[in-house]
């Protein structure tokens, strides 16, 4: 995952944006933003794993399970 997909996923996330208070980013998320911001992260990963599987074996019983996993 690139710096602009971890930002978008933030953003969507509801992450606060950052603030420059002296030279170093200072962010204050909520604990639900930033519980919505791991799950987000969780599938984009999930979903990269079960891309790559499946490129590599259609049908195969990782990408099902990979799949399944974010099902649950």
């Amino acid at each position: 995952m690139d710096k602009e997909q971890v930002i978008a996923l933030a953003r969507e996330a509801g992450m606060p944006p950052i603030k420059i208070i002296t030279d170093k980013p200072i962010v204050y998320p909520t604990p639900e933003s930033l519980e919505h911001f791991a799950n987000l992260v969780a599938a984009h990963e999930r979903e990269m794993c079960w891309r790559t599987a499946e490129n590599y074996d259609t049908g195969s019983e990782a990408a099902i399970a990979i799949r399944a996993r974010g099902q649950a």
